[in-house]
């Protein structure tokens, strides 16, 4: 027996991705795939996400469930009521099922989509904290919202606040070589590696063994117009990635003062870091991701580091 299609009931008590109209269910798939390997939500009606949080005090130890994503009729509109002024605008939606799990204690990062004030008698963590930061990045590459249950928040990312790249390759470049390659893109830029005590030890410790030694981090940083960029070169260390995309990472950042990061100057550091990414690639070749781990296009990539004059 198949599995029974969905109904606009079972997503009433679910957090909510509101798509626009012509974003398919391949499309939305696609990009899952990327971030929560092996699933297939335009095939399934369904994504079990991988929980690696630890579950509040007291929490269901249960995974978060992706459903949908379901065609709006009016009738499911109704019964999901859906707030204004995305209620016309909204093709589909796709539910986000997750074990309530909340904390009273202030956040430790950034909150740059609105997703802790959403909640304000206590943050989502655990299971749910990454369930809701998902469908933000999903409605951000999309250019949807996410509607939280229980506060009925609503939350529009910004696509332009993510400015940071990075590239996934198997190629290690060092720093007079990368050096010679941005000369173009990030004039008089400078590197330099941390040299601390670990690192000289490891090295020593590889030079008696034989073992081939492992890339030394190290840090690019430059000016391009008004914006100052640092590039950060170093062996991929996060066990979640996929390896077939390469064991090296170079992260290319934009450095600015909190609070000094109006429109204009964020669109000038996005064309700089896409603009210094390109060039990367260039050397390098690999993925480039954005910063929700999402793959960026070469073209798009192009398109963005030509927005704006260096």
């Amino acid at each position: 027996m198949g599995t029974p299609p969905l109904r606009a009931e079972t997503l009433r008590g679910a957090h909510l991705l509101l798509l626009p109209h012509g974003v398919g269910a391949a499309e939305v798939s696609a990009l899952l795939r990327q971030r929560v390997p092996g699933t297939d939500l335009a095939r399934d009606g369904r994504a079990v996400l991988a929980d690696r949080a630890v579950p509040a005090p007291g929490a269901e130890a249960a995974p978060a469930v992706l459903l949908g994503p379901l065609p709006l009729t009016w009738r499911a509109r109704r019964v999901l009521g859906l707030p204004t002024p995305f209620h016309g605008d909204v093709g589909s939606v796709v539910g986000l099922v997750a074990p309530v799990q909340r904390s009273a204690e202030p956040p430790a990062e950034a909150d740059r989509d609105g997703l802790h004030r959403a909640f304000p008698q206590g943050r989502p963590v655990g299971a749910e904290l990454e369930g809701l930061v998902l469908l933000l990045a999903l409605a951000r590459r999309l250019g949807g919202a996410v509607r939280t249950c229980g506060t009925s928040a609503l939350l529009r990312p910004d696509p332009a606040r993510a400015v940071d790249l990075r590239v996934r390759t198997s190629t290690w470049v060092e720093p007079d070589e990368l050096l010679a390659a941005l000369e173009a893109t990030l004039p008089e830029a400078e590197s330099a590696r941390s040299g601390d005590l670990e690192e000289l030890l490891d090295a020593a410790d590889q030079a008696l063994t034989g073992a081939p030694p492992v890339p030394e981090p190290y840090v690019v940083s430059g000016r391009r117009g008004r914006t100052d960029l640092v590039l950060l070169a170093h062996p991929e260390d996060d066990p979640s990635m996929d390896v077939a995309a390469g064991d090296v990472t170079y992260e290319v950042q934009w450095d600015v003062e909190p609070g000094a990061a109006g429109p204009g100057l964020r669109s000038a550091a996005r064309a700089g870091v896409a603009a210094v990414t390109a060039a990367l690639v260039a050397t390098t070749g690999g993925t480039v991701l954005d910063e929700d781990s999402f793959v960026l296009d070469l073209r798009d990539l192009q398109a963005i580091a030509a927005s704006a004059a260096p």
